[in-house]
């Protein structure tokens, strides 16, 4: 294992309505489910209060991850903005040294 995997954390930012949003909703976790079956998305949920979310995410790079992105049903239908901060991990709780071994 790489002992600074590289991360992303990606904050989305709602740009329309809620209700957009959740009518939005079932194809945006169906498209979040595809990528944590494959190992990018680490974690994510809304944030609070409901303005947006969040993502933390590996990818090979930024632009692989900006691929993946804008595929998201939010992002295609111009429901949100991304803010994308790619950052190096250099300590964790021991909790989590499993799940970064994983996801490097």
């Amino acid at each position: 294992m790489n002992p600074n995997p590289t991360l992303f954390v990606v904050l989305l930012r709602y740009i329309v309505p809620l209700d957009t949003i959740l009518a939005l909703r079932p194809a945006h976790v169906e498209y979040l489910n595809q990528y944590y079956d494959n190992g990018t998305f680490l974690v994510s949920g809304p944030q609070v209060p409901r303005a947006g979310g969040l993502i933390l995410a590996r990818a090979s790079s930024r632009s692989a991850l900006m691929e993946i992105l804008e595929c998201d049903p939010f992002y295609l239908q111009k429901a949100i903005e991304y803010h994308v901060y790619e950052f190096e991990v250099n300590m964790c709780a021991p909790e989590l040294e499993d799940i970064l071994k994983a996801a490097n």
